[in-house]
């Protein structure tokens, strides 16, 4: 049996993959990874659609047909030329959905991602919650808000109220009273019954582990740190992860990490689950308890596709393809890998939780950069030039230049090999450097 071509819509993971020259890579011709594309892949691996429309397209209607998978099927020559490449797979960005199924299962093509509704279900905050009850895995004590009268069961403070089918730090809030809860309900349009509503670990340590899971095998990820600060108004900002060295917990919470994601891991099996489960957890001394299920590719994997000592050697793109197209993975390592790596993946929209509403962004180039005397300086796209030696950074930005920045829209990340956090057991705070990278990355993307 010959092996699925596969091909993506110019994943990160795909790019930074070792196998990558086996892949194929959808790039739209002026869209913003189109010199990543042409620098990084051969070129009989790179599928340029061609736009039906006569006219010149202006930047950003390249942008959202470039942003849009359902909009280059429909209006590009996309489908011809799938069929021309003789593609068996396709590799969506983060989510699929069931447009994308339909149109994968009329075409006869594979999704490389955790199922639709798979995803649908677990990123779901108040089915999960169910799920971890139900199988009495650890979680913080928490209540279903489906209407005002709910508020007067709430006998723990402080909370964190979340909207069941939010992202990232959209969607929660942290509330120390009764009436902050009622007038964030009453107050906010986007905020509607029913809510989770979960006790608030104070002094906890926001931690996650991705999790492969085959028909029958599973394979944990290194541990990484969740880098969110709560704001007085009750919000938090999110600014990206960390990975951490698992020598810095002890051997008793390895231990219990394992427990908890093998036990998670087997009850996701048997509902039939393949693909990758994200798993926010919160340590606060020797507890340890889930938060959330991200059953998705997001900030974590380009770190993983990249680095394979965060997947106990494993090419994380090659296992994944594995499971999401019918496969087993090639290992069964249940266990957190000896990982001494620390990179991060700064997300870039962190800035749009703080800054006065209405500041455009300029559009940086994406490619390899090195911060040096104080400043971004670009070296090249070549994605070999990413190395931990010379203290690279890669960028990843996907805005066009003067949009309006925006919490709701994501604008691209910055990976490092070194870490921003200085951690100790029960605190995080970002390093003096890092502080100064973070303003100069501020200066930066905010037009002035």
């Amino acid at each position: 049996m010959k092996p699925l071509k596969m091909a993506s819509f110019e994943l990160l993971e795909m790019l930074f993959s070792p196998k990558r020259e086996k892949y194929y890579v959808i790039g739209l011709p002026g869209g913003p990874c189109g010199e990543l594309t042409k620098n990084n892949y051969p070129p009989d691996k790179i599928i340029a659609p061609k736009v039906f429309c006569k006219k010149t397209l202006s930047k950003k209607s390249i942008f959202d047909l470039w942003k849009s998978e359902k909009k280059q099927i429909h209006q590009t020559n996309l489908n011809d030329l799938i069929r021309r490449y003789k593609i068996g797979a396709i590799a969506p960005d983060t989510y699929t959905s069931v447009f994308l199924d339909n149109w994968a299962s009329k075409n006869k093509l594979k999704i490389i991602s955790t199922p639709h509704q798979f995803q649908k279900k677990f990123e779901n905050k108040i089915f999960f919650d169910k799920f971890l009850h139900k199988h009495q895995l650890p979680v913080p004590k928490s209540l279903i808000l489906k209407s005002e009268k709910d508020l007067e069961k709430i006998d723990f403070f402080p909370v964190i109220v979340q909207i069941p089918e939010s992202n990232g730090s959209s969607g929660t809030f942290l509330m120390r009273e009764k009436k902050e809860i009622l007038q964030l309900i009453s107050g906010n349009k986007k905020v509607k019954l029913p809510l989770l509503c979960r006790h608030f670990i104070e002094q906890g340590i926001p931690l996650g582990v991705s999790v492969l899971i085959g028909p029958k095998k599973i394979v944990f990820s290194a541990i990484r740190m969740q880098a969110y600060f709560s704001q007085p108004d009750g919000k938090s900002i999110y600014y990206g992860i960390q990975w951490v060295k698992t020598s810095f917990f002890s051997e008793a919470i390895i231990k219990k990490i394992n427990r908890m994601l093998f036990k998670a891991g087997k009850e996701f099996q048997k509902l039939g689950f393949r693909g990758i489960a994200a798993f926010d957890l919160i340590l606060r001394g020797e507890e340890l308890y889930f938060i959330e299920c991200n059953p998705r590719t997001g900030g974590s994997t380009p770190h993983m596709a990249f680095r394979t000592e965060l997947l106990h050697g494993l090419v994380f793109t090659e296992e994944f393809i594995k499971i999401t197209t019918g496969g087993e993975l090639s290992a069964h390592k249940p266990f957190i890998p000896d990982s001494k790596y620390e990179g991060f993946n700064l997300d870039c929209g962190f800035m749009a939780y703080y800054m006065p509403a209405g500041q455009r962004v300029n559009a940086l180039k994406s490619g390899i950069y090195k911060f040096q005397e104080g400043k971004l300086q670009f070296i090249s796209f070549k994605v070999e030039k990413f190395t931990e030696k010379k203290g690279s950074i890669f960028v990843y930005f996907v805005r066009p230049d003067g949009e309006v920045l925006k919490a709701s829209n994501f604008i691209g990340f910055m990976l490092t090999h070194f870490p921003l956090l200085k951690m100790t057991k029960n605190k995080y705070t970002f390093s003096a450097k890092a502080q100064r990278f973070l303003k100069h990355v501020e200066n930066v993307i905010i037009k002035k």
